[in-house]
């Protein structure tokens, strides 16, 4: 049974990485928001959204963001990144935080992160 080829571009594949290597392959449309990736991954761990990062191509995603306004196509990664403890310090308050966490003895900001 052939499948319609226009009924694949309303669709994308692709693999969410995680920090250990695991891979998980997604399908989802192209137009749905990835919040609905995001909160499926914190039902199935029982865990808050922000406990996750993710980002495609070096950018944090939020979840607002969609395959189309990424201009995703098949077989691109999405990485994943679970925090362990305190949900992980925005980087756009990076600077603000940096200062204080030398002051408690940290070298930087990256080894923070690291350690919660």
């Amino acid at each position: 049974m052939e499948t319609d080829p226009t009924s694949q571009n309303n669709h994308v594949e692709f693999t969410l990485q995680t920090m250990i290597g695991d891979t998980f392959l997604y399908r989802m449309s192209r137009t749905t928001q990835l919040i609905k990736l995001m909160n499926h991954l914190s039902d199935l761990h029982a865990t808050d959204p922000v406990s996750f990062i993710f980002s495609y191509e070096g950018e944090r995603l939020y979840g607002e963001e969609t395959p189309n306004k990424l201009h995703m196509e098949d077989g691109d990664i999405i990485h994943l990144v679970q925090c362990i403890g305190p949900p992980a310090v925005d980087l756009k308050i990076k600077d603000q935080v940096s200062s204080f966490l030398k002051f408690l003895g940290f070298r930087s900001y990256y080894w923070f992160m690291l350690i919660i």
